[in-house]
Parts: C-alpha cells; sequence; structure tokens
C-alpha cells in the first residue's frame, strides 16, 4: 500500500517535515528515511517557535520537490 501514512507504525516510513525559518521567511524540507535523525514534533499551539516543522507527513512514497511555473511549491511522486 503506498500513499500518504496514517498510523503508529514508523520503521519504514519516510518523513518529509516543513520548516519555516521565521527570521527570514525560507522554507526547509526534512526527508529522513532512516533511524539517525530524531523526528520533534511541535506541541500543538497558534504560535509555532523558531525552525519548528509547520506540517509533516510520513510515506511509503518517495516524493521530490520542485518549484512550479508560477512559483508554487510542487511535490512529484516518484
Amino acid at each position: 500500500m503506498s500513499g500518504f501514512y496514517e498510523g503508529t507504525d514508523y520503521a519504514n516510513k519516510t518523513f518529509y517535515g516543513f520548516k519555516l525559518v521565521q527570521a527570514t521567511g525560507q522554507l526547509n524540507i526534512d526527508v529522513i528515511d532512516d533511524d539517525t535523525a530524531v523526528v520533534r514534533l511541535p506541541e500543538p499551539t497558534y504560535i509555532l517557535a523558531p525552525n519548528q516543522y509547520v506540517n509533516w507527513v510520513w510515506s511509503t512514497d518517495v516524493y521530490q520537490f520542485q518549484w512550479g511555473p508560477n512559483g508554487h511549491l510542487e511535490m512529484v511522486f516518484i
């Protein structure tokens, strides 16, 4: 089964985390597909601390991110 994952077993899934650097407005995407890094999700609040994930997803698929012709971030399923 492929696609976004909503369960609780993340051992063989890839994490895609979107971080917003508030000072510069820069968006960074972290891709973690092994056990070398710890994923620290923010507490559910309306105000995010600097450099926290603003959105995230676990998936069994591989994605590539690119900028579209209108300046929008596109997620491409590979």
